[in-house]
């Protein structure tokens, strides 16, 4: 259990950000030149992208055989009973490459705060949900990526949620603090401050009933 979580750790990690040795040691596999300092940076470019479009292909191929499995899932969470199911005739978008880079990165940020196997996605026609337990009572961030401008939304201690302008995942550390302290709610490690304190930068949204019950 040790080395296996040490090598999760380390995946995670070159997922994130690929180190210098591992770049150079795919770079020697598929690169038949010489390669310089230059074809390290490139490489490291490729090396991002692509862990990204394999574990969307990944994510997609396992909706995709779910979907021809099952013509529906039932719902454990007696919470979903309050979420406006779709209609037959709609069908939900596939999640997006860029949204699964997203909610993995998510994930692993909050390894510290709980375990990543609490922390699931569920897809909406409007945006793309991060939750904890697989519980709409439980957001963590909300993804709004369809539109021409992408944002991230996070929530404070009374689930009003704050949205801000989305351009890559270095756009997400500056919101894990919203992140983990949404997470000390949902676990009761403390209670909810009577004011919060302003989100610098975020514009207010309230929380759309129709949509996600706070």
């Amino acid at each position: 259990m040790k080395y296996t979580a040490e090598i999760k750790s380390f995946i995670r990690g070159e997922f994130a950000n690929p180190t210098e040795p591992f770049v150079k040691f795919v770079a020697q596999i598929v690169y038949p030149g010489t390669v310089t300092a230059r074809i390290r940076e490139q490489f490291a470019v490729l090396l991002k992208k692509s862990f990204s479009e394999v574990i969307g292909d990944m994510i997609n191929d396992r909706l995709k055989n779910a979907m021809q499995q099952s013509e529906s899932v039932a719902v454990a969470d007696s919470d979903a009973e309050q979420t406006t199911p779709a209609k037959d005739e709609d069908v939900l978008p596939e999640p997006t490459p860029e949204e699964m880079e997203c909610f993995h990165t998510i994930r692993a940020v909050l390894r510290n705060s709980c375990d990543p196997k609490r922390i699931i996605f569920r897809q909406y026609n409007k945006f793309f949900a991060i939750l904890m337990d697989d519980s709409i009572r439980k957001p963590i961030a909300r993804l709004i990526f369809r539109g021409e401008k992408k944002f991230i939304e996070v929530f404070d201690d009374y689930k009003t949620s704050y949205r801000y302008e989305y351009n890559g995942t270095e756009d997400i550390y500056p919101r894990v603090q919203e992140m983990v302290e949404s997470v000390e709610i949902y676990d009761n490690k403390r209670p909810p401050r009577p004011e919060q304190k302003p989100h610098k930068g975020g514009q207010k949204v309230e929380i759309q009933t129709d949509e996600m019950p706070g």
